[in-house]
Parts: structure tokens; C-alpha cells; sequence
């Protein structure tokens, strides 16, 4: 992760040769925690949990934040969500979110 000019950036950690999809759901959970952590300035000690609720839960997760956090795993991840793929489903819990990213990955 690097800081510039008070925005955190964030550099991609998937690596398709990997076959250790353990770790690579650690990563992918830790980078979704650092996205949202920075999107919705959050305190990094908050835990995030595959149970943790999200949309409706923060009130810092409105509408405009979910454009910035869907944005930020787009460049983070390398790939593009699709206006059909976003759904109040995706952002229910911490665990759905990871869950949709580890799948478009």
C-alpha cells in the first residue's frame, strides 16, 4: 500500500498461478478491509468479519461510497463490475463482498 497525497493506493495482490486459495481469500479479505477502511474512513483496528454487515450498517456507506468502493476494487483487482452485477446482495456483509470479488478475480 502507498500514500499519496493523503489517498491510499492500493496495488493489485492477485497472482492467477497461485494454486494456495487460502491465503489468496486472506489477501483478498485484507485488501476489501483496506478499501473500505480508506473509502469510508474507518479506524484500521475495526474487525471485519464474513458476518460483519455492511450496507444499511455503516452509516458511512451510502450510495456514493459504494461507487468509490466498487471503483477502487476495479483498479485494485484489475477488473470491470458490470452495472448488472451490483446488487444490495453484494454489499450485505463483509463476506458477500469478498465472495464477489474473489469470484470476477
Amino acid at each position: 500500500m502507498t500514500i499519496v497525497a493523503g489517498c491510499v493506493q492500493l496495488r493489485p495482490i492477485h497472482n492467477k498461478n497461485r494454486n494456495d486459495t487460502g491465503s489468496e481469500r486472506m489477501n483478498t479479505a485484507a485488501v476489501v478491509k483496506d478499501i473500505l477502511v480508506s473509502v469510508l474512513q474507518l479506524s484500521s483496528d475495526d474487525e471485519f468479519d464474513e458476518d460483519t454487515a455492511l450496507l444499511g450498517a455503516i452509516p458511512e456507506f451510502d450510495s456514493m461510497a459504494v461507487v468509490t468502493v466498487i471503483t477502487s476494487i476495479e483498479e485494485t483487482f484489475g477488473f470491470e463490475v458490470d452495472d448488472d452485477e451490483i446488487s444490495a446482495d453484494v454489499f450485505e456483509t463483509f463476506g458477500t463482498l469478498c465472495n464477489f470479488v474473489e469470484q470476477k478475480v
